[in-house]
């Protein structure tokens, strides 16, 4: 009989790593492994980039302030007060009846009445040289703060529309320049219309909500 084979031993199995593989990958000089260093006392340096960001920063803070501070005046938000701007200085604009009126009237009024003041025929009449506008202050002082409705002549043509009232919109003194402005337009020449006028009339109208009709407005002395 064949004796018995004794089992072949088998061989160790390759390391995967040897010793200065291992060695590597245990390096503390890699990035991976390495440490954090030993805390420090005293401030870090600021990065030029931010420093320079902070210093443009605070000069445009500073030439914001120095322009639109106007010193600080609580003053400034009074709507009472007109300010313009003007090369970086503030002055207070004198109020001229004539230019606000205007700029009220090319606003609120070009769309009916035109820029030329010859308004839509058959449709808005003319101020232009109108009789009901260029006499007595008070009837158009009225039209303005209470508004006008129904048929009514204006120089020989007839019309039959409706104007809005401007009482809840525009101040006394708005009214009282934008009415001086249209009175002494495209050739017309009536004096202007005081602010103290414009405050007694609707004082004494009161809280009237009917709008005027032109038979009304005849009788207006």
């Amino acid at each position: 009989m064949t004796p018995p084979q004794k089992p072949k031993k088998q061989p160790f199995e390759t390391a995967q790593f040897d010793d200065e593989a291992l060695h590597g990958r245990h390096d503390p000089a890699l990035p991976v492994y390495q440490e954090k260093g030993e805390p420090f006392e005293g401030n870090s340096e600021m990065p030029f980039a931010l420093f320079v960001a902070v210093v443009f920063l605070a000069f445009g803070m500073g030439v914001y302030l120095t322009r639109y501070s106007f010193d600080f005046d609580f003053f400034i938000y009074d709507h009472n007060k007109h300010l313009i701007l003007d090369a970086g200085s503030i002055k207070e604009e004198v109020w001229d009846p004539l230019v606000q009126g205007e700029k009220i009237f090319k606003k609120n009024c070009t769309q009916c009445h035109q820029t030329t003041g010859l308004g839509v025929p058959g449709s808005y009449p003319p101020l232009a040289g109108s009789s009901w506008l260029l006499g007595i202050d008070a009837i158009p002082v009225r039209v303005l703060l209470k508004g006008l409705e129904g048929p009514i002549e204006v120089e020989k043509a007839q019309f039959n529309g409706a104007m809005p009232t401007f009482g809840t919109k525009f101040s006394d003194k708005q009214i009282a320049a934008v009415l001086s402005y249209v009175r002494q337009a495209w050739g017309n020449a009536a004096p202007a219309v005081q602010e103290g006028t414009v405050t007694q009339i609707r004082q004494a109208l009161g809280d009237r909500s009917r709008v005027f009709s032109a038979t009304e407005l005849m009788s207006v002395k």
